[in-house]
Parts: C-alpha cells; sequence; structure tokens
C-alpha cells in the first residue's frame, strides 16, 4: 500500500485485499449522509447541489435510489449475477438523473429527520 508521506494517507486502490461491507458500514454511512443532510435543512432544495447540474432534491433522490437498488439487486436468495434488476429508470426533467424511487417534495426535507 502506497503512503502519501507528507499526509500520512494511504492510496487504497494498491490494496490486495479488501473486506466485506457489513451492516453497521452501511448504518453509519447513512448516519453521516442523515448529518450532511440535516445541515441544509432551512435551504432551498431546488437549487444546483454545489458543482452538479443536479438539484439538491435530485441529488438525495439519487442517494436513496442507490441504496433501493443495491438492496433490491443483493435482497435476492440467488441474485442476478450478469445485470441490474429490471426496474423502470425515469428521470423527472432533461438532464436530471434517471432513478426509481423518488421524494415527495410536497413533504418537504425535514419529513424524515
Amino acid at each position: 500500500m502506497a503512503v502519501d508521506q507528507a499526509s500520512d494517507i494511504s492510496d487504497a486502490s494498491e490494496e490486495t485485499t479488501r473486506t466485506p461491507v457489513t451492516a453497521d458500514d452501511v448504518q453509519h454511512a447513512v448516519r453521516l449522509a442523515l448529518t450532511a443532510l440535516r445541515a441544509g435543512l432551512g435551504a432551498d432544495w431546488d437549487t444546483r447541489a454545489g458543482a452538479l447540474e443536479w438539484t439538491c432534491w435530485e441529488t438525495v433522490e439519487h442517494l436513496a435510489d442507490d441504496l433501493f437498488a443495491y438492496a433490491a439487486q443483493l435482497g435476492p436468495e440467488s441474485p442476478a449475477l450478469d445485470g441490474d434488476v429490471p426496474f423502470d429508470w425515469r428521470t423527472r426533467r432533461a438532464g436530471g438523473p434517471a432513478n426509481i424511487t423518488f421524494a415527495d417534495r410536497a413533504a418537504g426535507p425535514g419529513a424524515c429527520s
């Protein structure tokens, strides 16, 4: 494993072994995401998300959609190994992300906090 001597940061891309992601890892990632998202509760979620072309709403929907897709892909006892689960992916606007799941925007960003 390469280590940047100036910052002591390792280059994980050169690691040859990896450990499986655990349920605790996923819960930790979700907690971190919720903490970051709660910081924007009073903001306008229809604006662009930083440098992205997507809005804040679209970015959060995409994050939720990714988690849903991983669960759907890995949930079956014998998951498909050669492709994605066949869902109907759609966009709400041209240039927006193709998702399966969408937020109920009328409920507002604080509905799940």
